[in-house]
């Protein structure tokens, strides 16, 4: 946390300093932006309260979308709000089954990949800008983002079948809830680049999103295993992510006006 407090320290002191700073060319672009930002979701967070069979989990990848408006483009300080959806984090899990445990050449390993629905979300955070070259600012974000994320299920299931027995055996089962209470809040510091260029506005951010409370909350089971014991354990996603923002902010097209012919 101190080191993050020193470089923000140095970037204000900096920005202070530069008396040269043009930040008008801002004006030249529209106030509404378009972002797409691939998503790494912290891994869920499993406890394994009875058995020995092991879960394995890693960070789930997603991506977000959304519109951005800037007020105050061409001052050294703004505020950015707007409108973004996020595909819902489930799952990246793996988990071994022996041989012994199920039918003979069915063990081994097992992947599983999943995202849910889009989440809506309203981000306001404080901006600070300064100017490195002719076409290339520096930009520090600080603020919050306001979540809905609309209550839902989801299920996660294996089932072993053998045609010789003739049986099928379900092995494996998660069970996932979303929006307990829809509404959720978390901080987001980002901080990154704009590049001026000739056509359009070009913005690219590393976010930090820390969120409030779990946004995923379930429970997984291992059962019917013809030799281990049944496993059972608890599964929670925060809603902890990085992602890779780029946001684009298209120029202003001029009006040019017709002279009368008299």
């Amino acid at each position: 946390m101190s080191i993050v407090l020193i470089v923000v320290s140095s970037f204000i002191g900096q920005a202070q300093d530069n008396d040269e700073t043009n930040y008008e060319i801002f004006n030249s672009y529209g106030n509404f932006g378009y972002s797409f930002a691939p998503v790494l979701f912290n891994k869920a967070t499993i406890t394994r309260n009875y058995g020995n069979t092991i879960l394995t989990n890693r960070p789930i990848l997603s991506y977000q979308l959304g519109v951005v408006y800037h007020f105050q483009p061409a001052k050294e300080w703004g505020i950015n709000t707007g409108l973004t959806l996020t595909r819902l984090p489930i799952s990246n899990i793996s988990f071994n089954l022996n041989d012994n445990d199920v039918y003979p050449g069915y063990g081994g390993s097992n992947k599983s990949k999943s995202i849910g629905s889009l989440f809506l979300s309203v981000p306001i955070n404080v901006e600070l800008k300064k100017q490195l070259a002719k076409n290339l600012y520096a930009n520090l974000n600080f603020g919050i983002n306001i979540s809905f994320i609309p209550s839902d299920g989801y299920e996660e299931v294996y089932i072993y079948s053998n045609q010789e027995l003739q049986e099928s055996r379900e092995v494996f089962a998660m069970y996932q809830l979303t929006g307990s209470d829809n509404l959720n809040a978390s901080i987001v510091l980002s901080g990154g680049f704009y590049f001026t260029l000739k056509h359009c506005l070009i913005k690219t951010n590393l976010v930090y999103n820390k969120s409030f409370k779990n946004i995923v909350e379930g429970e997984y089971q291992f059962g019917n295993l013809l030799v281990s014991e049944p496993t059972r354990g608890d599964y929670k996603i925060s809603g902890d992510y990085f992602a890779l923002a780029t946001t684009i902010y298209f120029k202003i097209k001029k009006k040019h006006k017709k002279k009368k012919q008299h």
